[in-house]
């Protein structure tokens, strides 16, 4: 597809939504590519010219379409999935090296998503004719850690190479924080599995427990890697896959 990788490769994993699989090539014919699933073939692409980020898009509903939300290098766009792509909305975030790569969020006519470098996060406004930022942090970032959505909440481990682990739970509409918590390391990956939320620390423990708007309860933690663990796992049919910087991987079962 003539894709232009960013300086650490491409790291958006390929999405697949029925028969179609979309992926971010980023070339100089268009950003954003729907491949047909069976036979690889280009079933149509953005033309909107990007620069390549590290975020894995994040399909969802908006104002009733079927939608993409993608942070690119230096801007989060939607893409209208029923009209080949046809941008909904988008806003510039530049942030450092080009690495915006924590998955951004949508819910009600609001759009979180953050990054660091000193940019932190921010939530959009994108009802009107132009999003506009409702609330902003520049201390509370995340680099390549993804977030959980539940309801109207964000969750997930913010911090990075200057600011300490934190574990919090905010408000999207408004930012309130509704708690925060020390957490190891400076970054985590998140995943919510069932009502369990679990956390691979970039410093290779495995944590597990439930969150609430009243606070996050452990239920257990593990050290399953050692070296740094930037890269997200995955679970998938009561096994969970993880790896470190080394290419050293571990697949465990977590089944109940």
């Amino acid at each position: 597809l003539g894709g232009k990788p960013g300086g650490w490769g491409f790291t958006a994993s390929p999405v697949v939504d029925g028969d179609l699989v979309y992926v971010l090539p980023c070339s100089k014919d268009g950003a954003f590519y729907a491949l047909e699933k069976k036979t690889g073939k280009v079933a149509w692409h953005t033309t909107n010219i990007q620069r390549s980020g590290y975020a894995t898009p994040v399909l969802t509903n908006i104002d009733g379409k079927r939608a993409a939300l993608v942070f690119y290098g230096r801007t989060v766009v939607a893409h209208d999935l029923t009209a080949k792509g046809k941008i909904l909305f988008e806003h510039q975030w530049k942030t450092s090296y080009n690495v915006n790569a924590s998955n951004p969020q949508y819910h009600d006519g609001k759009v979180f998503f953050a990054s660091g470098y000193g940019m932190g996060y921010a939530v959009l406004d994108v009802t009107g004719a132009s999003p506009k930022i409702l609330h902003r942090d520049q201390d509370i970032r995340m680099i390549f850690q993804n977030s959980i959505r539940t309801g109207n909440t964000i969750t997930g481990v913010f911090g990075d190479k200057r600011i300490d682990a934190e574990l919090m739970r905010m408000d999207i509409a408004t930012g309130k924080i509704h708690w925060r918590q020390k957490m190891p390391g400076t970054r985590a990956s998140a995943a919510l599995v069932g009502g369990t939320l679990v956390f691979l620390s970039e410093t290779g423990e495995l944590i597990a427990g439930k969150a609430s708007d009243n606070g996050f309860e452990e239920t257990g933690r593990i050290e399953v890697l050692s070296g740094k663990c930037w890269s997200p796992f995955a679970v998938s049919d009561g096994r969970l896959i993880a790896r470190n910087n080394n290419g050293d991987a571990i697949c465990l079962d977590v089944r109940p």
